[in-house]
């Protein structure tokens, strides 16, 4: 019984596909999606400084806020959920398994300014998401795309 090993490729024709490969890619960038980009971009820079600036101003809802943040920040130590504001956890209130996504980031900045940037992050994409599937619903008076 024999085996074939599978022809390997030259080592000089490797850098030529990357560099074909990569050619490709930055050919199929459009002005359009780095305009997109900046937007987004901008969007999150903005929304961000506004809605640190509300908190820094007393203009949010301080309740809530110190909710997650504490919940957070005592799921990062290892007390998942734990409150000691009003319940004994956060999900008696607002059931939120969720904001263990954010205890690892805790771990390198705990600071209620860091879920008012990841909101900023979130709505950008989620605005950036809906604006492509929901340019296709019925009724729309625009296509993000030329139809096909």
């Amino acid at each position: 019984m024999s085996l074939s090993l599978a022809k390997q490729p030259d080592a000089a024709s490797i850098p030529d596909r990357v560099a074909t490969r990569r050619q490709g890619i930055r050919s199929s960038i459009q002005l359009s999606d780095l305009l997109a980009v900046a937007v987004l971009l901008l969007f999150v820079v903005v929304f961000s400084t506004l809605t640190i600036r509300a908190h820094q101003s007393f203009n949010t809802a301080a309740l809530d806020l110190a909710k997650f943040d504490q919940s957070i920040w005592n799921t990062s130590r290892g007390d998942p959920y734990a409150i000691t504001l009003s319940e004994d956890t956060v999900n008696d209130s607002h059931f939120s398994p969720a904001l263990a996504i954010f205890a690892p980031l805790y771990w390198i900045w705990a600071d209620i300014r860091l879920l008012l940037i990841a909101l900023s992050c979130w709505a950008a994409l989620v605005s950036s998401s809906t604006g492509t599937s929901g340019a296709q619903l019925p009724g729309w008076g625009w296509r993000s795309s030329p139809p096909t």
